[in-house]
């Protein structure tokens, strides 16, 4: 079995559980370093210990994948920071081309982040002036790549608006983050790197991004790198893609992939905090994964079945807001019949839920249990961006269509899926589209705090987040297959927020007997 090491972005759940998980089923044997190391909310990585485990697993791997933001910057929210400047990160990541040297054999692919289009919420001066930021990124390239030069007045109000330590910690950070996805661009030319990621954090169709993204895209072509190097929508699900690619990879397999969408206009959309159309999207991260897609579902080992937004119906964006449409332009029947007939075919079948970022679409969740679908899906998932969701979603994919090739170990297999699955529903349905809104909602008026910090309240409200979550295990464990619902006994081990704040939660689902 071949051995894999990740370094992931950061230590939240989707980062570091989820690839966690996905190595526990077969495919590979994966290590990760220790979860104390890796940098969280409002601390960075540790360097140094980070640098000695990457010296100390490299001999004893045959790949690596390594976010470069949790190795230069220490995280995804340092990444949006200038603490660290060009210089001392390139100190830092040396580390990587002393791997390349001394382990030639060992196959490397890299993420690095393409910086959102506004600051990071990080103290409330910044929580303050988000919106602000995020406004002056899309009118800056409205006028400067656009030439829409109406838009100049507003732009120079903003200038004067926004604190100018604000603004210029943004361009910095920006600029620095810019200088090094073109490094790493250099780094796949001269063979440091055997594949690049370059994953484009939250952003919209306007936006500073654009003119990096075509500078970036203009350098892998003057290089001739085109087949080693992907810009596209994600950021935190990026190392489970390219744990997928790699899999495959070793394989020597490429999982063929058929995506089928909830509606001709919704695969046309851009989804909340994206920059391109569904579609191209799906087609992105099918690739990223290194998977192909196929224009013939019976060639297909999975079809992808995307539940797209619905043209002209509110974005769901604000946790307080209902995540269902009740909308007839929503066809849920097609979408579950068809599910259905292509699993009575003996498909494999996959959800991405991406009607609403940060959350199922409670319709949709609603039918795939009461229909006794839900668990005979190959994969479902429903978190943050569009991106985010369509990444774990074709890696567990993925993952799962090969372990049980190379396995075939059903049972085994059926149980840790299981796991994970209601792990999903614990999350995306119970949590993210239905407590959530109503803790934002309660510790607001209660305790006068947001949920992006939840200052020296956090044992209270972790506590009732616990206490808001436990009805919905029963439901969930209710809608197993009875076989497993009677075969074992399913305890929720883990229910936490990871870091100070509401926006995310940590499940774990563990069985005994």
């Amino acid at each position: 079995m071949k051995k894999v090491a990740i370094l992931p972005l950061d230590n939240r759940p989707c980062c570091y559980d989820f690839t966690e998980t996905f190595g526990k089923w077969g495919a590979v044997e994966l290590v990760q370093p220790p979860k104390d190391i890796i940098g969280g909310f409002t601390y960075f990585g540790d360097t140094s210990k980070i640098i000695n485990w990457l010296l100390q697993v490299a001999p004893k791997v045959d790949g690596m994948i390594l976010s470069i933001d949790q190795l230069a910057y220490g995280g995804l929210i340092p990444s949006r920071i200038m603490e660290r400047d060009m210089e001392e990160c390139m100190s830092i990541i040396g580390v990587v081309k002393e791997i390349r040297e001394k382990y030639p054999h060992v196959v490397i692919y890299a993420v690095n982040v393409l910086m959102r289009i506004s600051i990071t919420t990080k103290n409330k001066i910044f929580t303050q002036y988000w919106k602000q930021v995020f406004r002056y990124s899309q009118l800056y390239d409205r006028l400067h790549r656009l030439k829409e030069t109406e838009v100049a007045e507003e732009l120079k109000r903003l200038e004067e608006d926004i604190p100018s330590e604000v603004l210029q910690e943004y361009l910095q950070a920006r600029n620095r983050n810019h200088q090094m996805n073109l490094l790493m661009i250099d780094w796949i030319a001269d063979g440091t790197l055997d594949f690049l990621a370059i994953t484009q954090e939250d952003a919209s169709a306007v936006g500073m991004h654009l003119m990096e993204q075509k500078s970036l895209v203009k350098k892998v072509y003057d290089m001739n790198i085109q087949r080693k190097v992907l810009v596209y929508p994600g950021a935190d699900e990026a190392t489970q893609t390219l744990l997928a690619r790699m899999v495959q990879y070793f394989e020597k397999e490429k999982v063929k992939i058929y995506p089928k969408y909830g509606s001709t206009s919704g695969k046309l959309l851009v989804a909340k905090f994206e920059d391109r159309p569904v579609e191209e999207s799906v087609i992105s991260h099918i690739t990223a994964a290194g998977a192909v897609v196929v224009d013939d579902s019976s060639e297909a080992d999975l079809i992808l079945y995307v539940n797209t937004p619905v043209s002209g119906e509110k974005d769901g964006n604000n946790a307080s807001e209902e995540k269902a449409h009740f909308s007839s332009r929503h066809n849920l029947l097609y979408f579950i019949e068809s599910i259905e007939f292509d699993l009575q075919k003996g498909k494999s079948v996959s959800v991405a839920d991406i009607s609403f970022p940060n959350a199922s679409d409670m319709e949709l969740v609603q039918l795939l249990l009461t229909e006794n679908i839900f668990f005979s899906l190959n994969a479902y998932a429903g978190w943050n961006t569009a991106g985010n969701t369509l990444g774990t979603c074709i890696s567990q994919s993925i993952i799962s269509i090969l372990t049980y090739k190379k396995l075939g170990e059903q049972k085994v297999i059926e149980e840790q899926h299981h796991s994970f699955m209601m792990e999903r529903l614990m999350d995306e349905w119970a949590y993210q589209a239905n407590v959530r809104g109503k803790v934002n909602t309660d510790i607001t008026k209660r305790l006068k705090i947001d949920g992006t910090n939840l200052e020296d309240k956090y044992e209270e409200v972790n506590k009732q987040v616990k206490e808001e979550l436990k009805p919905y295990f029963s439901k969930v464990i209710s809608y197993l297959p009875k076989e497993s619902r009677e075969k074992n006994v399913w305890r929720l081990a883990v229910c936490e927020l990871p870091w100070n704040r509401t926006f995310e939660v940590r499940i774990k689902v563990s069985k005994g007997s």
